[in-house]
């Protein structure tokens, strides 16, 4: 029988919907958008980055964790987490965990593995629980993903997410990484599932996440407001709410999440872009750094139906999965200059390298 307190949903529009807007979202905007996520009961709401730099209590970055806590309500429903990228941000200006946010997450690449490590120790001595979230876990190779489950289980943090940074998973994958992780994990380690909807399919994956998982085991979902994300956006959370109350017999307060989207959210949505886009989709089929999509639709002077040809030419130049500026430019050169034939994206020239 399936457990569904065992069903979470974790906010992240103020921080992944910070890539939209430079997190410049204006301090009556957080605090509203975190009274309507805490009065739907959402379970856990991501405030933002903890980052080097100078606090503006417009913005949703924070130097110190103190400066987050005039943005909370008085009495809470939700827990609350911050967002820490171990190469930004110096972790000796943490404050120990007084209980009002209990929650951290470590979004890292597998170079800074150690870094990471040293980081969850001292979190976890000043009382903090803590997520570790690996850039592009669809991406690992068997040999690394084995590595990295090692890693995790040395450190046995709250929660592992399955971060797909590019939005390429599809059912079968996704049925793979959470089969391996959940065979091998600590059985009180939380999965998390963070999606883009680049295939335009987190909906759909989160609906299978949600039928494969083990009724045993805690599960997290990501999602935000109306999916405001770096382009393409991520899960709705409006959607997730709305399908576990109807088929997990949940409870969250749809009302509140609409009146959130209409107060704060369709403001924001007629200045900036954010959802499905054609351009974003080929770069996850090709298992690509969705940058090259924003590169190249950011070149008015290129065609749509040729930003396919163009990303299959960086699949087959490519040396690694991060973006490369000068190999866009470069392609996008030769392009203007017609040197490139007609392409189709089934062709053998576009198959995983």
């Amino acid at each position: 029988m399936c457990n569904f307190k065992n069903i979470n949903i974790l906010d992240c529009t103020l921080r992944d919907g910070g890539h939209v807007n430079n997190a410049k979202f204006g301090k009556d905007t957080i605090k509203g958008i975190i009274k309507y996520l805490n009065e739907a009961g959402t379970n856990i709401i991501e405030l933002g980055f903890l980052k080097n730099g100078n606090f503006d209590e417009n913005e949703s970055n924070y130097n110190k964790i103190e400066e987050v806590y005039s943005f909370l309500p008085n009495k809470s429903i939700s827990e609350y987490s911050l967002m820490i990228r171990p190469d930004w941000y110096d972790i000796r200006q943490l404050s120990p965990c007084n209980g009002k946010i209990n929650f951290l997450r470590f979004a890292f690449y597998y170079k800074d593995i150690e870094l990471v490590k040293k980081y969850c120790k001292i979190a976890r001595e000043l009382g903090y629980k803590f997520f570790l979230n690996p850039v592009n876990m669809p991406g690992y190779t068997p040999k690394e993903l084995k590595q990295l489950v090692k890693d995790i289980k040395e450190i046995n943090p709250y929660a592992v997410t399955i971060v797909d940074t590019y939005g390429s998973l599809m059912e079968k994958e996704l049925s793979q990484i959470y089969e391996y992780l959940d065979t091998t994990l600590n059985d009180d380690i939380i999965i998390d599932l963070h999606l883009h909807e680049n295939l335009n399919l987190s909906f759909a994956l989160a609906r299978y996440f949600l039928q494969i998982k083990n009724d045993k085991r805690k599960i997290f979902l990501d999602a935000s407001l109306y999916g405001m994300g770096r382009v393409p956006g991520n899960l709705c959370i409006e959607a997730i709410m709305d399908y576990v109350n109807s088929c997990y017999n949940l409870n969250y307060d749809i009302s509140k999440i609409l009146k959130a989207i209409g107060e704060y959210i369709l403001p924001i949505r007629k200045e900036y872009f954010w959802g499905y886009s054609p351009a974003y989709y080929w770069t996850a089929k090709l298992k690509l750094h969705r940058s090259y999509a924003e590169y190249f639709v950011s070149q008015t002077d290129i065609k749509l139906e040729d930003i396919q040809k163009l990303l299959i030419e960086v699949k087959k130049n490519s040396k690694d999965n991060n973006f490369d500026k000068n190999l866009a430019e470069e392609i996008s050169k030769k392009q203007k200059e017609g040197k490139y034939e007609e392409n189709n994206i089934c062709s053998n020239s576009c198959q995983s390298k």
